[in-house]
């Protein structure tokens, strides 16, 4: 993809700043799977490349423009309702400067989440949400 301008937040300013030409390209991998008719476990991969184009090499880093995300998840239903389900979330590490200097910390995050539902409606009990 080619962006023709490309909007990019300054975080000693707090603002978003034009800074100019960019491309990307990357992949997306998606996993589903249902072992049983109330257990479903899913993955999904994304890959990123992403540089300005009037830059040279090495100077062309996008700032804070992901690289590598994930997200999956583990469900399982059960007692006629009620659902089990353990979520994760990515996100790797990036260049936060356009020389790459300076790297952003990847995050990985955990959502485990009690739910029951009853035709129209689901509360959910609980949501506990971990990282490591």
């Amino acid at each position: 993809m080619d962006l023709q301008q490309e909007f990019v937040y300054v975080g000693d300013d707090a603002v978003v700043e034009p800074s100019g030409k960019s491309r990307r390209f990357g992949a997306d991998l998606g996993i589903r799977f249902q072992p049983l008719e109330n257990f479903y476990l899913n993955a999904d991969i994304n890959y990123s490349h992403a540089r300005f184009t009037g830059e040279e090499k090495g100077q062309d880093y996008v700032p804070l423009a992901p690289v590598v995300t994930s997200t999956g998840s583990v469900n399982w239903d059960f007692l006629h309702g009620f659902s089990l389900g353990l979520q994760y979330r990515y996100l790797g590490a990036r260049p936060a400067v356009e020389d790459n200097s300076i790297k952003t910390k990847a995050y990985f995050v955990n959502d485990l989440m009690l739910s029951y539902n009853r035709q129209k409606w689901e509360p959910i009990f609980s949501s506990i949400t971990f990282s490591m």
